[in-house]
């Protein structure tokens, strides 16, 4: 069960398809033997279940009660895999329009933060920072993300250090309308990392837009277009930001109603566009 369990979560990302051979046999048996009193097989056990049978709503609560009360039973990594797996899977739900598995996620969080499940030799990943501010500001809770950064921003990669704290602080001091500090941050750090230097680029742009300073906006937009077009941007990452900045500079000419209703759909229809709700509401 447990590399069922590993395998589903890698056919998820990758779309491959594995073959899982008597695994329904080995779960009815569990079934008929009573066996879901071992934390070891039950955990699995409503992983499997979660992960196959996601219209089934009480798996994941049963797996999400284990992986809190049971997770002393269990090696240090092989519980943080666990946990990864569960947050994983509210991501995905998330993804397709569950907004409520976002609190579970963050719960998973805060317990696996807790219980540094998501260090590796004391480090903190900054694609894990960075998620943990997202999910918090999502739900607005602000006085936790600022602690947060604050007591992890230690446990980082020195040289994403003060970028990845700047930016995030940042972040949070734009949510609770603080566009000045917002913008002292996000200028206080080289931002050497491309898609990083781009977020910081585009909540900037935001923060002209929401003041009505469209002078300094204007001059912004057309360096990051030209900034984009230089630089060797992978993929989807070159369309977002280039139809965010050409969206943005239409946005900040158009004021006819109609005009903006029309807008908004073009916004919906595009492909790829970074920031689309944030347009969308301005719009």
């Amino acid at each position: 069960m447990k590399q069922a369990c590993l395998l589903l979560s890698h056919q998820a990302v990758y779309k491959t398809d594995y073959h899982f051979g008597m695994l329904e046999e080995v779960l009815r048996y569990v079934e008929a033997q009573q066996l879901l009193g071992v934390p070891a097989i039950a955990v699995y056990y409503y992983c499997y279940r979660a992960l196959t049978e996601p219209e089934q709503p009480d798996h994941f609560p049963q797996l999400k009660r284990l992986l809190v009360e049971e997770q002393s039973k269990f090696p240090q990594h092989e519980i943080a895999d666990l946990y990864l797996l569960a947050i994983n899977y509210c991501i995905r739900h998330y993804n397709q329009g569950n907004p409520a598995y976002l609190a579970d996620e963050f719960d998973l969080y805060q317990a696996g933060l807790k219980r540094s499940y998501f260090l590796n030799n004391g480090t903190l990943s900054r694609f894990t920072y960075r998620n943990v501010v997202t999910l918090g500001l999502k739900l607005q809770a602000f006085d936790w993300v600022e602690n947060f950064v604050n007591e992890f921003k230690g446990n980082l990669e020195p040289k994403h250090r003060q970028p990845m704290y700047s930016f995030n602080m940042a972040r949070l001091a734009y949510e609770r309308r603080q566009h000045g500090l917002a913008l002292q941050l996000l200028q206080k750090s080289e931002y050497s990392d491309l898609l990083l230097n781009l977020a910081a680029k585009t909540l900037m742009l935001k923060i002209f837009y929401e003041n009505g300073d469209y002078d300094t906006l204007d001059s912004h937009l057309s360096a990051m277009q030209k900034f984009i077009r230089r630089k060797k941007i992978m993929g989807y990452h070159r369309e977002n930001y280039l139809n965010f900045a050409l969206f943005l500079k239409r946005l900040m000419e158009t004021n006819d109603k109609a005009a903006l209703d029309a807008l908004r759909e073009e916004i919906r229809a595009a492909g790829g566009v970074a920031e689309r709700e944030w347009l969308l509401g301005e719009g």
